[in-house]
């Protein structure tokens, strides 16, 4: 019943507009997709994986590249007009630069954990920033002189 009013208003829009009659189309149903389950050999996806790695880290070093060669056009813009809204931009472009490095890291890292060739699982050592030591100043001393011998 809408769709009868709402044809009825486009004929009365296009004779009152003087507008060619347009024809009508059927629309085409189409079928719903499979639900096909594939099954894919480990190694295959493995092999996916490290190209999937190769890939994204190319891209995003491409990103890099150009978003560089565009913050050198900005600082020269920048320069010459020495609008705000030029080193506005500019300086998005540097955070989006940043960005884009901090994710080149990310996709490194997690393609170290995949592979679990991480830096802190192969040399074994362990680095301490900070260390606290908790007992009483005499405990403390009697540690030092031992540490000493």
């Amino acid at each position: 019943m809408a769709d009868k009013k709402v044809k009825d208003i486009a004929k009365n829009i296009q004779q009152t507009l003087n507008l060619p009659q347009e024809e009508t189309k059927d629309v085409a149903v189409l079928d719903p997709p499979s639900t096909d389950v594939t099954v894919y050999d480990p190694e295959e996806i493995e092999l996916d994986e490290n190209e999937d790695y190769k890939l994204a880290r190319e891209n995003v070093k491409e990103t890099i590249l150009v978003g560089l060669e565009g913050l050198n056009s900005l600082l020269k813009l920048a320069e010459a007009d020495e609008d705000p809204r030029s080193y506005a931009a500019m300086a998005r472009l540097v955070k989006s630069l940043a960005d884009s490095n901090l994710i080149l890291m990310e996709i490194h890292n997690k393609h170290q954990d995949m592979n679990g060739t991480s830096p802190a699982s192969t040399d074994g050592q362990t680095n301490i920033d900070k260390a606290v030591f908790v007992g009483s100043t005499k405990d403390l001393q009697e540690f030092l002189k031992s540490s000493k011998e």
